[in-house]
């Protein structure tokens, strides 16, 4: 199977495919991008080795499993092709389109969307019965959860078959209708614009408030720390596509993260965000 896209999502997913005992080759045109990826996954086996949490031939059979791509056209080659790409509908269109179209069997799509709507997606692919919403929780490999969304076309069989391979990868899939946001972003992405907002009111400081969701609203991570794990540039353009397609305020982006975001500063990936990141923290 391929998963295309090389970023955060994307090598997550890949790396959990492998991990779950299934070939996975990793597509991303952007070659610096396919070799962060890369790097990124043996970091993060080596320190699940340095942690106990896995055995080193273990760690080595996952990256055996692990093949890598710069050419969109491999993907033809596949079955089952998972698409991380960015949140662009014309995009996810285009490139879906001459995979299906590229191939000379089914291939079944799952896409990773989590603010536009399947049928959206779907609609002109030469089979997008085959074409369904399977969300990730961020970050990937450790998040259970996966959100199943089916397009108007969506079969049953596509169904069925998608949450067998969720299971076989050790993930929840709960099966949502097909709106913006689902439950997951519809509900997380408008309270980080709270705290956000919070925060720029001088109500208190993004520490404080990340203490309070931990200990008082039993939150396991506190918006602050969530939004530089997922990055605030993808918070950006995940808030900002809600914003349009819902007409609501509250997904409106606080100046304070537009500011931060012009200035690099995008969370754990280069080192500042909300927080600072030493390099070792960042694997």
């Amino acid at each position: 199977m391929t998963v295309l896209g090389g970023g955060t999502m994307g090598r997550g997913i890949a790396l959990t495919v492998a991990r779950g005992s299934h070939l996975v080759r990793l597509v991303d045109k952007d070659p610096s991008q396919l070799a962060a990826a890369q790097q990124w996954v043996g970091e993060y086996l080596r320190g699940s080795v340095e942690r106990g949490k896995l055995d080193a031939a273990e760690a080595d059979r996952i990256v055996e499993r692990l093949t890598w791509s710069a050419d969109p056209a491999d993907a033809s080659d596949s079955e089952l092709v998972i698409e991380a790409l960015p949140e662009s509908l014309s995009l996810k269109r285009q490139v879906l389109s001459a995979i299906q179209h590229g191939a000379d069997h089914p291939v079944t799509i799952h896409t990773n969307t989590s603010t536009l709507a399947i049928s959206d997606i779907a609609e002109g692919l030469p089979a997008p019965e085959l074409c369904i919403g399977t969300h990730y929780c961020n970050p990937a490999p450790i998040m259970p959860l996966v959100e199943v969304a089916l397009g108007d076309a969506t079969e049953q069989a596509t169904v069925d078959s998608t949450l067998h391979f969720l299971t076989s990868i050790g993930k929840t899939p709960v099966v949502l209708k097909d709106r913006p946001g689902l439950i997951t972003n519809y509900l997380v992405v408008a309270f980080e614009n709270d705290a956000v907002r919070a925060l720029e009111t001088g109500l208190a400081t993004a520490a404080e408030i990340d203490r309070v969701t931990l200990e008082s609203m039993r939150f396991p991570i506190g918006p602050f720390r969530l939004l530089d794990i997922v990055g605030l540039d993808v918070h950006v353009a995940v808030s900002q596509s809600l914003r349009e397609q819902l007409d609501d305020e509250q997904y409106t982006v606080p100046q304070t993260i537009h500011d931060m975001v012009a200035r690099g500063d995008l969370g754990v990936k280069t080192g500042r965000g909300f927080y600072d990141y030493p390099v070792e923290a960042k694997a």
